[in-house]
């Protein structure tokens, strides 16, 4: 399931920034000028996790391919915003 304590050592190194604020207008802009030209990771477990946990959605779309429309949802409004 993943490299155990992947956060943890990445941190370690440095090679983590954790962006907030997307909450806000401003804060959007704030992220947005954070993000530009760099590659980002996002840690999309929450989404997934969310996803599998909504007994609405996953009766729509199957448990697998509730979380592919969490994901792809949030993404694309996110990509939207930036």
């Amino acid at each position: 399931m993943g490299v155990p304590q992947l956060w943890k050592i990445l941190h370690k190194h440095g090679l983590v920034r954790t962006c907030g604020g997307s909450d806000q207008p401003e804060g959007v802009v704030d992220v947005a000028s954070a993000v530009h030209d760099k590659v980002v990771a996002v840690d999309l477990s929450m989404w997934t996790h969310q996803a599998m946990h909504q007994p609405q959605l996953a009766a729509a779309y199957g448990r697998e391919h509730a979380a592919l429309k969490i994901v792809f949802d949030r993404v694309r409004a996110y990509a939207i915003v930036l």
